[in-house]
This record gives structure tokens, sequence and C-alpha cells, in this order.
């Protein structure tokens, strides 16, 4: 059933927090949007950290009212995981696991052993908490959340003050555990690399608004929303692996009928994500004959956004995906392309989103 919510909060600096939204069940959900634009007072008010005027539902169940009914958040059946830590310093690692095992109204989805060996915690549970890294201290606060057995996990920029190396772990295990357990989890963060990479379905806020929500895919593409008209912004797309080609180290993937790329990367069968920027796509009228591109697509032109600098920007439908193109206007006029007409698609690079833990 999901998370039912319509709020409203004013705040001191006369933000005002206006939502009237439906959350999707079993699905990574995205909270994405500028700083500044609501997305953790949302947060806080749907695990009752914070309080706002309105109704808030989950899975049929109240967790408040217009009426006055307000559950605490620790009865709300919810893990937080908040952008540090939070660890209990006087306890062990194994400790701070232990606590949260205890608090456990149900069985966890994944048991403690398996966390430790995922979250590559074994080696440091005798590591007092103050001598743990920011990366360190988050995979051991996402260990002890999730080990509380939450019905839904919240995360509030977890991974802004880490090094690749820890983002590219917790993605990894936060992909493989909600393909795994189907867990709920909200996931605000501001980089759309991140969102590109995990979520399923995202919520646009902007200035304590949702603008639009829906699919990721979907989204992406949309020339009517903010974040195709970014300097990175990208298309995502979905593939499955076709073949491996072991001389050159090129993967096929599909798109779907008569549309493939081709990825210098080995990757194992199944389905991926890929995300495109729009600045690594060229137009040409003709079929390229002796080019470097690996990738050129016959696309249709499915809408065309103008503006009033030098860059304009193009939805090419690729079957039944859609991916962007950011060119110039004189580029535009020069091959006098147009809405519905047959192209080429250049694609410059890909970048894979979806890797094996």
């Amino acid at each position: 059933m999901g998370i039912r919510a319509n709020i409203h909060l004013k705040l001191n600096n006369n933000f005002l927090l206006d939502i009237d939204t439906q959350l999707p069940e079993g699905k990574i959900i995205a909270l994405y949007g500028d700083s500044g634009s609501g997305k953790t007072t949302l947060l806080r008010c749907l695990a009752g950290l914070s309080q706002a005027d309105g109704d808030i539902s989950a899975d049929g169940i109240e967790w408040q009212n217009s009426q006055g009914f307000f559950l605490a958040s620790h009865k709300r059946d919810i893990g937080f995981v908040f952008q540090d830590g939070r660890l209990f310093p006087h306890l062990s690692i194994e400790g701070n696991l232990r606590y949260a095992e205890k608090r456990a109204k149900r069985v966890s989805p994944i048991n403690k052993q398996q966390l430790i060996k995922q979250l590559d915690l074994g080696a440091l549970m005798n590591t007092p908490v103050l001598e743990l890294s920011a990366g360190q201290q988050q995979r051991v606060a996402i260990a002890r959340t999730l080990l509380s057995a939450p019905r839904w996990l919240f995360m509030d920029e977890p991974l802004s003050n880490l090094d690749y190396q820890s983002k590219n772990l917790i993605l990894a295990f936060l992909e493989n555990l909600q393909q795994k357990t189907k867990l709920n989890i909200l996931y605000i963060s501001h980089d759309m690399e991140e969102v590109s990479r995990i979520a399923d379905h995202i919520l646009l806020i902007e200035q304590g608004r949702i603008v639009d929500q829906g699919a990721l895919i979907d989204i992406s593409s949309r020339l009517d929303l903010k974040l195709a008209h970014q300097e990175g912004a990208a298309a995502v797309v979905e593939v499955i692996k076709q073949s491996y080609d072991s001389d050159y180290h090129i993967t096929k993937v599909s798109l779907g009928e008569n549309h493939s790329l081709q990825l210098s990367q080995a990757l194992p069968d199944g389905a991926h994500r890929l995300r495109i920027p729009a600045r690594d796509v060229s137009i040409a009228i003709t079929a390229p004959q002796q080019s470097s591109i690996l990738n050129t697509l016959p696309a249709i032109i499915d809408a065309i956004e103008h503006s009033d600098g030098a860059r304009v920007l193009l939805r090419l439908k690729l079957g039944d995906q859609y991916i962007l193109a950011r060119l110039t206007h004189k580029s535009l006029d020069q091959l006098q392309l147009c809405v519905g007409q047959q192209v080429y698609a250049q694609i410059k690079s890909v970048a894979l989103l979806s890797e094996p833990l």
C-alpha cells in the first residue's frame, strides 16, 4: 500500500512544506532536489521527528491525522540512517549491532553475519567506534539499522561525506538488498548519479512542493522538467546482456527490438541500467560509414526543446525508450532537424549504473 501523506508545515524562515503524495511500496524511492528544497524536512515529518499538520499513513496504518493523533517515531516501524553514523560511542561495533537486534520487532531479512560480510565489517568488529572513518561508521550505521528489521528504511544523504570506494560499496549493497528483500527505502540525495544508479521511483522537490514523481526511467528523459536542463542531464535506460566478445572485451546489450549498445567491459547475464549523458550524444542524418564511436543507433526525434541560448535539447526515441541529446541551435538549423525525423544518435559514452556486489 505504501505511504500516503497530505501534510503542511510552515517554518520560521517562511518556508512552507506542502506535500500531497502516495509513495509506492517495495521500491527505492529517491527524494531529489536542490539544497533547501525541503527533502530532509519531508523525511523528518514522515519519520515523526518533526510534526506537520495533516495526515500520514503507511501500509494502511495511521501514523498521524488532522484530528491530533500522532504516532511516535519509534512506533512507526522505520529505520533512519542520517548523514553521520550516530553510533553509540560507549559501545563496541558488536554492541551497536546487538542493541539493534534486541529492539527488532521481527526477524531481519538479512542475518548479522551476512551484513558484516557484505558491508566489509569483519576486520573492524573490535575497533573502537571513535577510531572508525566516516565510511566505516556509515556502514556500521546501516548494518545496525537493518538489524532492527524496519518496514521502511529512511536514508538522509548517507553518502555525502564518503570517498568513492565507500560510496560504491554501499550503493552496490543497497541495490542487492532491495532486489532480494523488496525493502521499502526512501533515499535523499542531491547527486543524480547516485539516484540514477539505485532509485526505481523519484520525487522531484522544489521549494517545499513535489513538482513531479514517477519511475526514474520515465522522469529522466522528460523535457518539461528542470532535471533535463541541468548541466549533467542524462537519460537512464534499461538493457539486457546479449553477448560478450572476449577478443575485444566488448559486451553487447539490447535496449529492445533493433537497438543494441556495445560496452567496453564484461557484464554478468541479466538486466542492467545505463546512464547516457545528453552532452555525449551527437546527431547524424545519415548512418556514419567510418567512425571510432562504437554506438550509433537509428532514432526518431520525439521532441525539441528550444532555449534563448546557444543550445537546444532533443528527446530521441529508441524503440520504447528515450535518450537526450544536447546540440547547438546552429547544428539544429544546419541539419534541418524536426520532430518525427529519423536520425542516427552517436553515443560517445555510456555509464554502467548497476554493478554486482
